[in-house]
């Protein structure tokens, strides 16, 4: 899967996420605007918030290097956000800054952290044990598809079947509508709820790799028509599935940012990748953070993130399933 992102931006956004309160928003790659000429520039991380009923907005740029920050970024920073609708600036450097950039910081009143590797010590005792985190993916593949219809057609190229609703409006080819049907919240929704449901209590040895079906009731018919001259009604479609499934235990990485404990793992399975952080500070309880990032077959890529807040109480391994259609 090709790298599209900054993965350390991104982590941080979620550690700010997790720890942020209910009237904050964080945003990544937020565009403001320049007040000289109205040119639109990009933000890593942007904090919005308010204090006293006035809107206050903190910008966090990220750096991902092996070597110290050093003061000619903490000096493009200044210059950068000299102009934009900015009250507050962090800088967040993976392997810290030098001395030169602490002393530009604090005269320019800017805040520097400093992702750390944490010790045993460091950590609260709900977060203490979170040695691994456990990622299960589960991907259900349509192996072939059935439709239901009230007459058989003379026709059998799918791309010469024309398909209508029942108003009459063409909705394409046969093959083009079996090729977006996973585009259909209305099947594809309830198709994935069956599956998912079929394999959390295993019905016919589903986990074990073998085919499932599933039929689904159309909420209004369809009508079929070939060059014949031949209709056809189609009630329901049924799908065949076969399912794999792919496990793995990522050991976590502990970290310090700021005041805040953090523990995370990456990692990537077939064309998903699962970011996972678990963060604590004395003014927030341990919550379990997750960020998605899917590549479809259209070629877009699907993100999706998740918190969960506060943590399990328990001392058990972390657990996240996904399950994928298609």
């Amino acid at each position: 899967m090709p790298k599209r992102s900054n993965d350390f931006q991104r982590l941080i956004k979620l550690i700010e996420s997790q720890l942020a309160e209910e009237n904050i928003t964080v945003t990544e790659s937020k565009l403001l605007e320049d007040k000289r000429n109205g040119v639109q520039r990009e933000v890593d991380i942007l904090i919005e918030t308010e204090v006293n009923g006035h809107p206050v907005n903190i910008a966090i740029e990220c750096r991902d290097q092996k070597r110290k920050s050093g003061m000619p970024w903490i000096d493009s920073l200044i210059g950068r956000f000299k102009y934009l609708p900015i009250h507050k600036i962090i800088a967040v450097s993976r392997s810290g800054f030098t001395d030169t950039a602490y002393e530009a910081a604090i005269k320019s009143n800017i805040e520097l952290l400093t992702l750390e590797n944490a010790i045993e010590e460091d950590w609260g005792r709900d977060v203490k044990n979170i040695d691994a985190m456990y990622i299960t993916l589960v991907r259900f593949i349509p192996v072939s598809i059935f439709y239901e219809s009230n007459r058989v057609l003379f026709e059998k190229d799918e791309s010469k079947v024309s398909v209508f609703n029942l108003e009459g409006k063409r909705l394409g080819n046969l093959d083009e509508y079996r090729a977006s049907i996973f585009n259909k919240p209305d099947i594809k929704n309830p198709m994935r709820e069956t599956l998912i449901k079929a394999y959390d209590e295993e019905k016919g040895d589903f986990k074990k790799g073998n085919i499932a079906e599933a039929r689904w009731a159309l909420k209004q018919p369809l009508v079929l028509k070939d060059d014949f001259g031949f209709a056809s009604e189609i009630n329901s479609i049924s799908y065949k599935f076969k399912c794999e499934v792919e496990k793995a235990s990522v050991a976590t990485q502990k970290y310090k940012y700021g005041e805040a404990q953090v523990a995370t793992v990456t990692n990537e399975m077939h064309d998903m990748k699962v970011m996972m952080s678990v963060s604590e500070s004395k003014q927030r309880e341990p919550n379990l953070a997750i960020f998605l990032e899917i590549e479809l077959n259209n070629g877009k890529v699907f993100k999706d993130e998740i918190i969960t807040a506060p943590l399990p109480q328990n001392e058990g391994p972390i657990k996240f399933t996904r399950y994928m259609l298609g």
